[in-house]
């Protein structure tokens, strides 16, 4: 075999698109001669090509093994490691790269990729200015810098940058389509769509252009309308996998979840490494109830975007309502609590790492941040407990709204506002949702008793004076956590916590009760408010605006006789005083909540009414009706 002209014929196969050919001949010629470098090289770039990184991978590792000083191939291994997720290692090559040929703007542009998948906007924003300073005519970075300049919330800046490429007439369609995104992401509804109107008048088979006008109409509630633009897109271009993915998420809004599943398969076909489609597959199949698949899928996810909070946060609650608690407390440090917060934190690799509480603590000051919301709070200060009793002194900077409460506490040396300083001679600093992982608890059986409240007689007598005495039983209710759910506000369904329940199919449960009821939703809308005092007659009390106040909240916890309710603050508020509740559950359970069975480790004594997999109410309210009328009606 002449190994020049077999090369020769070899390259001329790869520039017609004919991948498998190619490859066939380079891999007789690397057969023949292991270190035919040019052969091995080009074998890394046509499995690349052919969607096949990590086979790529190795070929390009061999290449820069065999000749370390030639930038192309450490830019090609970056590019490869990339696509797999494998972030660290490809910034490293992009890094060895530009050590060796400082003036490519490619490389720049694509190390610009990694840092936006670590999250470094801003060593992004960086690279992709330095990529258009070295090839003013570069169009990735103009698109690139001008979707890093979004997200970073440099709305103008992102306009000029766009501006700039129109000028130079760089893809124009494209720019436009660009600016269309900036509008979108302001909620400049007309004129988004005058931009992705200007783009298809270009070109009106711009899948991209159609894309965008459905996130335009996704965005403003039209679903009908944004499922004939991605279907426009996917006709232009049939690889489309964002237009997949969002026509699943549409099929998911409407509850079809078998066809969300059909086309996050199209969006994986299309684009094998593309981890949005993964994690959007294992919400579904959490909803289902099919946690090893979504284990399994949330892990592929994130090896292909190991740094996403939103993966992690799903991830942790897939791990923790099924008691696996070692690495689910290990996603759960991917909150975004963490940002704004006063304790700094090591961040390894990109990877927070928290340090290990010792045994013996005497003579520590340890100081731990208050995290997420109030209940969260009062459910991980269970674990602060342990770190007193292993003999530290405990610092603890906690929402304003129960500081008072936790000043009771004798095992709590200070108490401190969330506004104010952390103390300069603290040994150790912890976010209170950490002290899990922190103290290594990894089994249900680990799981602290709850803290234990009491209640200011000031309160409990004032709240006492607006209870009627009749011997009753008073029970509270509350059927939503979060804002209510609007046609709009369906489709981040997997992103906002919103917790609901048929106000309706409440009613029906409490309606042939003789009891007293007192509302204390926060936030209502009038209409609920109306409708339950209308169904339940004379004996409804409105005590919502108790929900500001939760000293009184506390004290009138005390006072009930049952509590009916979705999970929120007041729950947390019952355990502290050893009281139970029938706590209302929404499919998928929240991990406080475990994925099944009626009652959880966390909340000792609470039942449990679970909507089912199919999102049914029927079942778990006829059994709340039997359950309170055999408590309250025997």
């Amino acid at each position: 075999m002449n190994i020049g002209q077999t090369l020769h014929t070899a390259q001329q196969l790869h520039q017609q698109g004919r991948l498998q050919e190619a490859c066939g001949l380079y891999q007789k010629i690397i057969q023949i001669q292991p270190r035919q470098v040019d052969a091995i090289h080009l074998m890394g770039v046509a499995l690349a090509q052919a969607q096949q990184p990590q086979q790529a991978i190795a070929y390009f590792q061999q290449a820069v093994k065999l000749k370390p000083k030639v930038a192309i191939y450490h830019s090609h291994l970056g590019n490869a490691l990339q696509t797999v997720g494998q972030l660290e290692s490809a910034l490293q090559h992009y890094q060895n790269a530009l050590r060796l040929e400082r003036h490519n703007a490619d490389t720049y542009s694509n190390l610009g990729g990694v840092y936006v998948k670590l999250h470094n906007l801003s060593e992004a924003e960086q690279c992709y200015q330095q990529a258009i300073k070295l090839n003013a005519r570069h169009t990735d970075a103009y698109h690139n810098l001008s979707i890093v300049l979004v997200k970073l919330e440099k709305y103008q800046v992102a306009r000029e940058i766009c501006q700039k490429a129109l000028k130079l007439k760089l893809a124009p369609v494209q720019t436009y389509v660009d600016l269309a995104r900036i509008e979108i992401e302001q909620e400049q509804w007309q004129q988004a769509e005058k931009y992705l109107q200007h783009a298809l008048q270009l070109q009106s088979n711009h899948a991209e252009a159609h894309y965008f006008l459905g996130v335009l109409e996704a965005e403003q509630g039209g679903f009908d309308q944004a499922e004939r633009h991605y279907k426009t897109a996917l006709k232009h271009n049939s690889h489309y996998a964002e237009a997949y993915l969002n026509l699943g998420n549409i099929y998911v809004s409407q509850q079809k979840l078998d066809v969300a599943q059909h086309f996050y398969q199209k969006a994986i076909q299309a684009k094998p490494h593309f981890p949005d489609t993964y994690a959007n597959l294992a919400r579904i199949k959490h909803r289902l109830g099919e946690t090893k698949a979504a284990i399994k899928h949330y892990q592929t996810a994130l090896q292909l975007r190991p740094h996403s909070y939103e993966f992690h946060q799903s991830y942790s609650q897939v791990l923790l309502a099924t008691g696996q608690f070692k690495q689910g407390w290990q996603s759960f440090l991917y909150r975004p609590t963490r940002l704004p917060s006063s304790v700094d934190f090591k961040a390894i690799g990109g990877h927070f790492e928290v340090e290990p509480l010792a045994q013996d603590l005497t003579g520590k000051h340890i100081f731990i941040h208050k995290d997420q919301g109030l209940g969260d709070e009062l459910l991980f200060l269970r674990f602060a407990a342990e770190i007193k009793r292993r003999g530290a002194k405990l610092t603890y900077q906690c929402g304003n709204k129960i500081k008072t409460m936790l000043q009771r506490l004798d095992w709590i040396d200070t108490v401190i506002d969330a506004d104010k300083p952390s103390p300069t001679d603290a040994d150790a600093k912890y976010l209170v949702g950490d002290l899990p992982l922190a103290l290594g608890m990894d089994q249900m059986a680990a799981i602290p008793k709850s803290v234990q409240l009491s209640v200011l007689s000031e309160k409990l007598a004032t709240v006492t004076a607006q209870l009627p005495q009749d011997g009753k039983p008073i029970i509270g209710l509350t059927w939503r956590a979060g804002q209510p759910t609007t046609e709009v506000s369906k489709k981040f369904k997997n992103k906002v916590l919103q917790k609901e329940v048929p106000l309706d199919l409440l009613i029906e449960a409490l309606r042939d009760l003789d009891a007293h009821f007192v509302i204390l939703q926060r936030h209502p809308i009038e209409q609920e408010v109306s409708a339950l005092k209308q169904a339940l007659s004379q004996t409804t009390y409105d005590f919502t605006h108790f929900s500001d106040d939760l000293e009184s909240m506390l004290a009138l916890m005390s006072s009930l006789d049952d509590y009916v309710g979705v999970s929120n603050t007041n729950l947390h508020l019952l355990i502290g005083l050893n009281k139970s509740a029938r706590v209302l559950m929404p499919n998928p359970a929240d991990w406080r909540w475990m994925s099944e069975g009626d009652y959880s480790p966390w909340f000792d004594g609470f039942k449990i009414y679970r909507q089912t997999t199919t999102e049914d109410w029927d079942d778990c309210f006829k059994q709340l009706k039997q359950d309170l009328t055999r408590a309250f009606m025997a």
